[in-house]
């Protein structure tokens, strides 16, 4: 099946938007407000001629405006979501309470508001299962925001899963050494809202980079109220992050600002992963892309985070290097995998406390675009060899560390495993790759994925996830028309077109109710509270609009090399069984 509509059009409107939204330094970010990050901005205070006055109180005015009326906030996220908001706006309120009015209520309002939120800590603490959560530093943040209420207000959390999270946050304090948060820039300078009361923060002062602290506005807004000599740098990284949020109301800021690597990064290589043709875009907006990733990938010696100057993950670096590759620069990867490689897998950060799935697909797929892929044999066969590991120990469907949706991790997955295939049958030679690996383990896994994804798709309107989303049901798309390129997919192929097409006719009568945010059910990826991106979540629709079915066109002379799919039957002449036969050429 192909794509019937051409998008490109769309497609270059997209791209010239992203620039626009660019700022004077090439600076962007589309990620939607952060209620958890605004409650910590909202804390600031500021001594003027003698007088301290809060900094931001349209901050505070959003986190009074933004409470449920069950007493939470972020109440439609997760458990996880919901807690560590509630706790970040709880100690807002408290640092508030003895303060000459500032908003619209009384001293009463805000009792009333920290009582009912309270109720609501204690009903969601109780059924948190602390051991299945996966938010970054939900470990430190929680304990240090239990404490800090605890110390300050005397508020105190007792709950069924709290030993087992005082047990986690130990572990993972005994990790981290202290004396060299002073020394370079690290994972802990994203949450250093979790170090009040463990760290000098006047010594953190010289590695900021322009005024932020990992682009974070909680953590900016923690050494700002925790540094004995004002720094007006940091501050007018705040005013900055709240000028870019302006759009989506006034006192909110985003979770990370900016995100400029990401967002250029992901979506370019989600328009040229998927049909659209360099030709056919505008030039224009494409070299003003590349030149700014360039410069953020040389200004780092090779490796990128999510933004200039903000420490380097291997997700990142591997989507900034597969970029540059579609708009004609290619630049090596030895740096990435200097930096993230070890024994098993890639890291995405150093010192992580768990492997990810999607940094290592990510990494696979950008190893498997370099010029010479075979090169690279040894690390492609790791990172397949991870990513086979984990899919054939995994309970159930796919989690990963940064996504909540099982289908993006299922979606790389299909990329990577269905090029590597493709290179493998094209005669590439990936030495130390074997045939064992490749047929016990890879054309099992793609198949599975298929049929995981034929099923789960909705009946009734064609979509793909557990609230409509539009995001989720890209990437089954657009790994449905990957795995439709697979020779032995042939039978499921009248399935797979048809189930493409039911999700692009879904993508295409539905539009989101916000234009100018993201909506709750689309905020998919995972930071300390999970959050959308508005530039990745469009550029995904667009590529799941213009992909067609058929990604790769296998030879047909060497077809006889992999298996194809026949059906067992039951008496009653009903398919119970799909298996993989093997024919092998004399």
């Amino acid at each position: 099946m192909t794509s019937t509509t051409d998008w490109h059009f769309e497609a270059n409107e997209f791209l010239r938007n992203l620039i626009i939204q660019c700022d004077e330094t090439d600076e962007l970010c589309t990620v939607n407000v952060s209620i958890y990050d605004t409650a910590w901005v909202s804390m600031v205070s500021k001594t003027i001629d003698g007088k301290t006055e809060w900094l931001f109180p349209q901050s505070f005015q959003l986190i009074l405006d933004s409470q449920s009326s069950d007493g939470g906030w972020e109440v439609d996220k997760s458990p996880v979501d919901a807690i560590v908001t509630t706790l970040a706006c709880v100690l807002a309120l408290k640092r508030h309470q003895s303060t000459a009015p500032v908003y619209e209520g009384s001293e009463d309002d805000i009792n009333y508001r920290i009582d009912i939120a309270v109720k609501f800590l204690n009903s969601k603490l109780d059924s948190w299962d602390v051991s299945t959560t996966e938010r970054i530093a939900f470990e430190l943040i929680i304990p240090s925001l239990l404490k800090l209420l605890e110390i300050e207000y005397g508020i105190i959390f007792r709950f069924r899963d709290y030993n087992i999270l005082v047990a986690i946050h130990h572990k993972k304090m005994a990790m981290i050494d202290n004396s060299m948060i002073y020394k370079f820039q690290s994972t802990c300078h994203y949450t250093l809202e979790a170090f009040i009361g463990r760290i000098d923060f006047n010594r953190l002062r010289n590695l900021k980079h322009k005024g932020s602290f990992m682009s974070s506005p909680a953590s900016t807004a923690a050494y700002l109220m925790n540094v004995s000599s004002w720094d007006e740098e940091a501050e007018q990284f705040l005013r900055y992050v709240l000028v870019h949020c302006k759009r989506y109301g006034n006192g909110g800021v985003s979770i990370i600002c900016p995100t400029t690597a990401f967002e250029f990064s992901w979506s370019i290589v989600n328009l040229f992963e998927n049909g659209f043709e360099m030709e056919k875009l505008d030039k224009c907006c494409l070299d003003r892309i590349k030149d700014i990733l360039k410069r953020i990938l040389t200004a780092q010696n090779g490796l990128v985070g999510f933004a200039e100057g903000v420490l380097p993950d291997a997700d990142g670096t591997a989507k900034t290097l597969a970029a540059l590759y579609y708009l004609g620069d290619q630049f090596s990867v030895e740096p990435l995998i200097k930096k993230f490689e070890i024994k098993t897998h890639f890291l995405c950060y150093e010192h992580e406390r768990n492997p990810s799935i999607s940094a290592n697909s990510n990494i696979l797929i950008t190893l498997l675009h370099a010029s010479m892929p075979e090169r690279y044999t040894s690390q492609i066969v790791k990172a397949l060899t991870f990513l086979c590991d984990t899919w054939w120990t995994s309970k159930g469907m796919l989690a990963d560390k940064w996504h909540q949706s099982w289908i993006y991790p299922a979606m790389l997955m299909s990329q990577g495993l269905t090029r590597l295939l493709y290179l493998h049958h094209e005669d590439v030679c990936f030495s130390s790759l074997s045939d064992d690996l490749i047929r016990n383990k890879v054309h099992i896994i793609l198949l599975q994925l298929m049929v995981r994804l034929l099923q789960s798709q909705s009946n009734v309107t064609g979509c793909w996830g557990m609230n409509g989303s539009r995001e989720e049901t890209s990437y089954a798309i657009i790994a449905l028309a990957n795995l439709a390129s697979l020779p032995f997919a042939e039978l499921l192929r009248t399935q797979i077109d048809v189930a493409v097409a039911r999700g692009q006719a879904y993508l295409s009568s539905t539009t989101s109710s916000n234009l100018l945010e993201t909506e709750q059910k689309e905020r998919l990826w995972i930071s300390k509270t999970v959050y959308g991106v508005g530039s990745v979540h469009q550029s995904y629709i667009l590529a799941a609009l213009q992909t067609s079915a058929l990604r790769y066109s296998f030879n047909s002379e060497k077809k006889s090399c992999l298996p194809v799919i026949s059906v067992e039957k039951s008496g009653d002449s009903k398919p119970i069984l799909l298996k993989l036969n093997y024919f092998f050429p004399s």
